[in-house]
């Protein structure tokens, strides 16, 4: 059986070139959001609403090294977003259903963790961080908890 491709074309999002990829994608509130990359100095999250893709940040979160928001979770009631950054490390935002904060950057203190690229959260009754994947090409890939504003590196 075919995939169903969903309403409201594709996400372009205004730019002159739009996302070449969908890279993350999770249910926050009753909304379906997805983090895109272009492949070069630009990222974005995107909210299904109304039969069509609405901007749910500004481009790259402000910080146009973000070029992929590589991963999505749900956590504490806030939607959290992973970037790719290769210049200065991976950075993490939340946002709380009106607006985004960093909660984490440089790769949690690693310059060399270049991107957060999956993250998972249990139900809230069942633990309270979230596991962060790393890329990290110079020392191999990590699993950090992420809790309250802090990365701790899993050993």
């Amino acid at each position: 059986m075919p995939g169903r491709r969903l309403p409201g074309g594709g996400i372009d999002g205004g730019y002159v070139r739009p996302p070449s990829v969908v890279s993350a994608m999770v249910s926050y509130g009753s909304d379906l959001y997805v983090g895109t990359g272009l492949g070069w100095n630009s990222c974005n999250v995107f909210r299904m609403s109304g039969g069509g893709w609405v901007k749910a940040a500004e481009p790259s979160f402000g910080n146009l090294d973000d070029f992929e928001v590589s991963s999505l979770a749900v956590y504490a009631g806030g939607l959290y977003a992973g970037t790719t950054n290769r210049a200065t490390g991976a950075n993490m935002y939340r946002y709380n259903g009106t607006s985004w904060a960093t909660v984490g950057t440089q790769g949690f203190g690693d310059g060399a963790n270049t991107g957060f690229c999956s993250m998972y959260s249990a139900a809230p009754q069942e633990m309270d961080y979230i596991y962060v994947g790393t890329t990290n090409e110079a020392t191999g890939c990590h699993v950090w908890q992420y809790v309250s504003g802090t990365g701790n590196l899993l050993t």
